[in-house]
């Protein structure tokens, strides 16, 4: 068979001009239209870049695209620990272990909303079974990732034990920017011992490891977001630090980072929940910052001669 011949082009339509004759140009024409060319791009390109920053600017400076901060993987344990004849800290060295309102100002969190003394220190244990029974009633999964919703060093993991533990936990602290769209809290745990100190530092360094997604909630309003490991803190030879960074969908404290910091028999927690506003660079500065008032704590027993 046969193709079917073509249908026949269309008449011309009435409206289309004839072509206009090409004009010759000089060379220097073509090089005036090269470099008008390159004088629009580039103002489209400087027009473009600053109606970025001015929306990053009134959207409270949300950035849904930051990079995570790469490096050496951190230690759970000190490079050299402190050692104290008998403990190093107690609950009395809490106040002195407070951060200082000049570090939080350096943050841009000036502002103290639930400042020291808000809170009545509370057990490890208590606060463990509330949390445990909360992980449990929304369904939090994996079980590795209990560690990633918690606001203070109370529990690693899942674990009964935890809830027998007394030792004393203290929030020392909530500061917030201006627009509230930062909030920077603290907490510290006076442990029994340096070695169950040390012990925490190590099972949370663990389950950081084991827990790439969390996913927590009811059916219909379930929350899941990415925690990545924390690289390394420069911090004093005594102390030892790890963290974790929580990423969720973009928006209001879309971000999380938190780090611990660890100095003999205490363990304290920083935490940043931001917007994007505020980088995970800014609160590794923050916690460096602490890091060198920790370093400076003197134990009441002394430490070992």
């Amino acid at each position: 068979m046969s193709n079917p011949s073509a249908p026949p082009p269309p008449p011309p339509a009435p409206w289309v001009e004839p072509a206009s004759p090409v004009r010759k140009r000089h060379p220097w024409r073509n090089l005036l239209i090269v470099l008008a060319v390159l004088v629009l791009v580039t103002l489209i390109i400087v027009g473009v870049t600053g109606l970025t920053i001015f929306l990053t600017q009134a959207l409270g400076g949300r950035a849904p695209d930051q990079p995570l901060v790469t490096g050496e993987a951190a230690s759970p344990h000190a490079a050299t620990p402190l050692e104290c004849p008998d403990v190093c800290f107690t609950d009395d060295s809490v106040e002195d272990a407070i951060a200082l309102e000049t570090t939080f100002a350096r943050l841009g969190t000036r502002d103290a909303t639930f400042p020291a003394g808000t809170y009545d220190p509370v057990s490890a244990g208590d606060l463990y079974r509330r949390d445990a029974a909360g992980w449990e009633s929304y369904n939090g999964t994996p079980d590795s990732c209990f560690f990633g919703p918690t606001s203070s060093p109370y529990g690693a993991s899942l674990d009964p034990a935890n809830g027998e533990v007394e030792d004393l936990v203290h929030f020392v602290g909530t500061h917030e920017n201006v627009t509230r769209t930062n909030l920077v809290d603290q907490s510290v745990r006076v442990f029994a011992d340096s070695a169950t100190a040390v012990a925490f530092m190590e099972e949370l360094s663990a389950q950081i490891a084991d827990c790439p997604v969390i996913e927590i909630g009811p059916p219909g309003d379930r929350y899941t977001a990415e925690i990545t490991a924390a690289p390394a803190l420069d911090v004093d030879d005594s102390i030892a630090a790890i963290g974790w960074v929580r990423t969720g969908d973009p928006g209001p404290r879309w971000r999380s980072y938190t780090m611990d910091l660890q100095r003999s028999n205490l363990v304290v927690r920083m935490r940043l929940l931001t917007d994007g506003s505020l980088t995970e660079e800014e609160f590794r500065a923050f916690a460096v910052d602490y890091g060198e008032q920790l370093a400076g704590l003197e134990a009441p027993e002394g430490p070992m001669p």
